[in-house]
């Protein structure tokens, strides 16, 4: 029983070729832009290490809110 018209279609358009090409392009069109180079990280200037200060058990000091109240925005 030869395939008819339709089956060939269809088996074309969902052939590997085709469907790698499409993800191919789909990729280039909607992937990862190379507009925004990765930085190399030898490249870069060294950075020091902050060091907090070490808090002993017994003083603690109360940092201020942060939190926006009515008062301080009107």
């Amino acid at each position: 029983m030869p395939l008819s018209e339709f089956e060939i279609a269809v088996g074309g358009l969902s052939s590997i070729p085709v469907l790698a090409g499409l993800g191919f392009i789909l990729e280039k069109r909607f992937g990862v832009s190379p507009e925004t180079p990765k930085k190399n990280p030898s490249a870069s200037p060294q950075r020091q290490k902050k060091v907090s200060p070490k808090i002993e058990k017994g003083s603690v000091e109360k940092l201020p809110n942060k939190v926006a109240t009515k008062e301080k925005l009107s």
